[in-house]
């Protein structure tokens, strides 16, 4: 007996029952359903009204530079849209000015929202703050990819449901959706897992402060800051473990593709 004692499950008890580990956990579940179902929302709304455009080549690059942007850029880029007392070129901050507001508000560290204050179990506001960073700067892959998807949808599928009596928006619900629908999992795939491992944001931004960790930001201060490897590799393993299930509802909603393709 050299004096080390087994553990078993404790440090993965410990991750729901602390209260700090709880919270990342719920904030990267939210990353996860607000940032891909967002992203895949407007990325297929700007690919869908882009096409055709005279405008389309430069509106789909504009919208495309975010994502050429590291991660830590984009973080930094938006602590200055952000940014409270005692700076003063928030540009939120300025905006609110200018709509009657007093311009002095804290983004990054208040977790309210005005009266509404969430509790210490729930994502604050400012967490919402930092999703939109993730949002911005990957709605550029999904536009360019949806819509490379839908320019490969046969004109004659959609001519034919034109001459059945189909909209325009009918046919881009009954035809093109499902037609690019491999196409659409594979974005929502790539999209969940980096939600998963989202760190660079909150580490650019506030560090995983004021309630906005999350479980790779939380991975990094127990594992190499504070030296508690256990807890540290269970986080690690935590992200595997969410990760598994993404890629096996993948692989099969691909092969379901495949077989609708084919028939």
């Amino acid at each position: 007996d050299n004096g080390k004692k087994l553990i078993g499950f404790g440090n993965y008890s410990e991750i729901f029952t602390t209260a700090s580990t709880r919270l990342a956990v719920i904030n990267s579940l939210t990353w996860v359903v607000l940032g891909t179902s967002i992203t895949l929302i407007v990325g297929l709304t700007i690919a869908r009204f882009a096409d055709g455009m005279r405008t389309e080549k430069t509106a789909k690059s504009l919208i495309f530079i975010p994502g050429a942007i590291s991660l830590v850029g984009a973080g930094i880029i938006w602590r200055f849209v952000y940014a409270g007392p005692p700076f003063k070129v928030g540009l939120l901050n300025g905006i609110a000015k200018g709509l009657g507001g007093n311009g002095q508000k804290n983004w990054l560290v208040d977790r309210n929202l005005g009266p509404f204050t969430p509790p210490s179990v729930a994502p604050g506001f400012n967490t919402f703050l930092l999703i939109i960073i993730f949002i911005w700067a990957s709605t550029g892959f999904a536009t360019v990819v949806f819509s490379a998807a839908m320019k490969g949808v046969p004109e004659s599928l959609i001519e034919a449901a034109r001459v059945d009596g189909a909209t325009r928006r009918q046919a881009f619900y009954k035809v093109t959706l499902p037609y690019i629908r491999a196409t659409i999992i594979t974005v929502a795939t790539t999209t969940t897992i980096a939600g998963l491992k989202a760190f660079d944001i909150v580490a650019a931004t506030t560090g995983g402060n004021f309630g906005t960790s999350t479980i790779a930001n939380e991975f990094y201060r127990v594992y190499f800051v504070q030296s508690r490897s256990g807890i540290g590799s269970a986080l690690a393993v935590l992200i595997f473990i969410l990760v598994v299930p993404v890629v096996v509802i993948n692989r099969r909603a691909q092969a379901r593709a495949e077989e609708m393709m084919a028939g």
